[in-house]
């Protein structure tokens, strides 16, 4: 209690007692003074009785005021007992007379072994004797000393707290004790020396690092970033992110953007960007969100890498690709004219001789006698027989039919063939209509249904086939379907071998501005489609340059 208090209450004793002392002196001088009158026996009783009341009244209130102030002293005590913050309380020496709970749960020591000994006991060697003076010059000037300690617990693990020690007075303003108060900052410490070690790690990435807030103001900007932009992070934080976009942010698709956000947490995406120089690069970006505690966004970090050489780089390969499709093409076509040469000479030149040999032998077998006649006849059909087969090569080498009478005459010859010597039915369906492609995209689909029958015939197991051929739009669709055995397309090898195989039909379609679509399934089939422009630019710059 104030000194203030203690005299108002000391006052009312006294002036209590004063008045006590005078109705006993007035009963006594009533009761003494031999003066009769009515009632003047009673007047002494009379004022005792006052005075017992009013001291009665005095013992009842002085009760009140300490029931109240030890309900005050036991909250109080409830509330230093209850703390999350460690409580120590000191003599005006430093000998601990008190703990809290709170003290005992983060320093390992129990009361009853902290009690009569000093806070030496929690020391850690790692401040200075000036830390220390600064504490005592402090409090026995009757101020509070704040400080963050690194202490030491029982166990000997060290840990960091915020402390307060405050001096306490008594009524002559005399230091007494000390009471410090502290909170346990280790695993903020700890959270804070993870960040910073984070805040190093990703300020010496090489890549981009840049943290924003949801509004895309940047927050954080590492020397990846410097190196990348030319900006110094003065320079940049606090900035808009849009200022390192060519273009207008807007048109980046924000709402596709969000939807991820919301979804994955993370977005990638290539774009334009801008360096402080003016000069603009390819990069790909990665954003994540960044959480505070509880989880909730509050703000966005972006990783950022220089495509640029990759993109030249996927440009060169892409530039490589249309070459190599090119000179395939080229190849082709340049393959096919060698095998219709070839058939042309095995049809003119060795055909011719060999008829004429077949002429010649039957003016031998005419003029000589019955003795040779016979032999003469064995060659003759080996000469005939050399004829048809030489007939047969010609067109498997180069069908004539493919250049003069056109695309869906050597398809059905090609399909006869293999009825023929596979006994497979094979069903032409066509649009007979008069245009034709260009000789190059020709050679191209009959080669290209020829390697399908003859995988059909190979692997299919089919008992029939259906080749289909129409043209719409200035385009020319071809497709080829069996009733065999299927595959799954999505595990099935598109090999690179074998002959004229998919991969190769593919590309080569996708040089003259086609493709090719496989459509199976395991016991439903196969069906491929092949869809070329019938006018070919590409197609005459391949003649041009073969």
């Amino acid at each position: 209690m104030g000194t203030p208090a203690r005299l108002r209450a000391g006052s009312g004793w006294i002036l209590i007692l004063l008045f006590l002392c005078a109705a006993v002196l007035l009963s006594y001088r009533l009761a003494n003074s031999g003066v009769p009158g009515p009632g003047s026996s009673l007047l002494p009783t009379l004022a005792l009785v006052l005075a017992l009341l009013l001291l009665a009244a005095a013992v009842v209130l002085d009760t009140s005021r300490r029931r109240r102030a030890e309900q005050v002293l036991r909250q109080l005590s409830s509330a230093v007992e209850q703390t999350a913050d460690s409580v120590l309380i000191t003599d005006r020496n430093g000998v601990i007379q008190y703990v809290n709970p709170a003290f005992e749960a983060l320093t390992r020591y129990r009361k009853d072994e902290v009690v009569g000994l000093t806070p030496r006991i929690l020391k850690s060697g790692r401040h200075d004797q000036e830390f220390y003076r600064n504490l005592w010059e402090t409090v026995l000037a009757g101020e509070a000393f704040r400080a963050e300690f690194l202490n030491k617990k029982k166990n000997g693990e060290l840990y960091h707290e915020e402390k307060t020690i405050t001096p306490i007075r008594d009524s002559s303003a005399a230091i007494t004790h000390f009471v410090s108060t502290g909170r346990d900052l280790t695993f903020r410490k700890r959270a804070e020396e993870a960040l910073r070690h984070q805040a190093q790690i990703i300020g010496q990435i090489h890549d981009s690092v840049i943290s924003t807030d949801l509004e895309g103001i940047i927050t954080f900007w590492n020397r990846g970033s410097e190196r990348l932009f030319g900006y110094s992070p003065v320079e940049a934080i606090g900035r808009n992110v849009s200022f390192l976009y060519p273009r207008n942010p807007a048109d980046f698709g924000l709402p596709e953007v969000g939807r991820s956000m919301r979804e994955r947490g993370t977005y990638e995406f290539e774009s334009r960007m801008t360096k402080m120089s003016g000069d603009e690069f390819d990069a790909r970006i990665s954003l994540s969100y960044l959480r505070d505690a509880s989880g909730e966004p509050v703000g966005f970090i972006g990783y950022t890498k220089d495509i640029s050489e990759q993109k030249r780089a996927e440009e060169q390969l892409r530039a490589y690709e249309e070459q190599l499709r090119s000179l395939a093409s080229q190849l082709s076509l340049v393959e096919e004219r060698e095998r219709r040469r070839i058939a042309v000479e095995l049809h003119d030149r060795i055909g011719q001789a060999l008829a004429i040999s077949r002429i010649k032998l039957d003016m031998l077998r005419a003029s000589s006698g019955s003795g040779v006649a016979g032999q003469i006849e064995e060659i003759r059909g080996l000469v005939d027989q050399t004829i048809q087969d030489t007939r047969s090569l010609s067109f498997e080498l180069s069908p004539p039919v493919l250049y003069d009478l056109g695309l869906e005459a050597a398809i059905e010859w090609l399909g006869s063939q293999i009825e023929q010597q596979h006994k497979i039915r094979v069903t032409l369906e066509s649009d007979h209509q008069s245009s034709q492609p260009e000789e190059a995209l020709r050679v191209l689909l009959f080669t290209a249904v020829r390697e399908l029958l003859v995988n059909i015939v190979k692997h299919a197991g089919a008992a029939s086939v259906t080749i289909s051929i129409r043209r719409r739009d200035n385009e020319i669709v071809v497709s080829v379907a069996d009733d065999g055995v299927g595959f799954d397309v999505g595990k099935a090898h598109v090999g690179r071998t074998g002959g004229f195989g998919l991969f190769s039909i593919r590309e080569r379609l996708h040089g003259l501005g086609g493709r090719l679509v496989v459509d199976s399934r395991p016991g439903s089939g196969t069906k491929a489609t092949l869809v070329a422009p019938l006018q070919q630019k590409a197609v005459t710059a391949m003649e041009e340059a073969t």
